[in-house]
């Protein structure tokens, strides 16, 4: 028996096993603690499908084994860890061909998205598209889609430099007055998410830092990303 056969034939019979419970107790599925749920065979010990599929794979393939080991490994080294904030850093705030490095991808992406078709507009006028780009920076999108509609109006929010965002590499604002920025982070937006009559807990660590303001209310556009 293959490995993913024998983890599609146990994932089969923790799925027979879970409906032959509930048929004789339709009640015991929401009365039951965690620990009482029904294992995917003997000798597993219960646990969420990514433990259960981990054990399966551990007992059963040695190269997962070794990979899992190296994993577990590298976690303990104090070089691999400096390594990884470091890069970390490199990817939060790249500088000179760093950021080069970073963007490019984004672009290229960018340039794919729109051959494929995915900023298509269905509009009359497409020399006046409207669309709203929440994380605009560094910019990758909103370039591919003013090769597509070069007349667009396009709005975006993107995270202050200051607090960890990526610098805008296209022109905006007086430079290029279709690309209006708003340097703001969003996940501080409460009244977006949760209504305007959310109240944020005196206690948590950014509660002076929501707000209930809304950039772009009452207006529509054509193109959202």
């Amino acid at each position: 028996m293959s490995m993913a056969s024998g983890l599609e034939q146990a994932l089969h019979q923790q799925s027979q096993l879970r409906n032959a419970k509930e048929a004789s107790n339709p009640a015991a599925e929401s009365a039951s603690s965690p620990s009482a749920s029904v294992t995917i065979c003997q000798q597993y010990s219960p646990a969420p499908h990514d433990i259960q599929c981990e054990n399966y794979l551990t007992q059963s393939d040695a190269l997962f084994r070794e990979i899992d080991r190296l994993k577990k490994r590298g976690w303990t080294l104090p070089r691999a860890n400096e390594l990884f904030h470091k890069q970390r850093a490199n990817a939060n705030q790249p500088t000179g061909s760093g950021e080069k490095t970073f963007y490019k991808p984004q672009f290229r992406i960018g340039h794919e998205l729109r051959k494929a078709g995915a900023f298509m507009v269905q509009d009359l006028d497409t020399w006046k598209i409207k669309a709203l780009n929440l994380g605009i920076a560094p910019g990758a999108y909103t370039r591919a889609i003013f090769e597509q509609y070069p007349g667009a109006a396009i709005s975006g929010i993107t995270l202050p430099k200051n607090l960890g965002g990526p610098r805008m590499s296209i022109a905006y604002g007086a430079a290029d007055r279709r690309v209006t920025v708003c340097f703001a982070d969003i996940t501080m937006f409460v009244g977006e998410f949760s209504g305007r009559g959310a109240n944020v807990p005196s206690a948590h660590p950014d509660a002076a830092n929501f707000n209930h303001w809304s950039p772009y209310a009452g207006q529509l556009f054509g193109l959202g990303l």
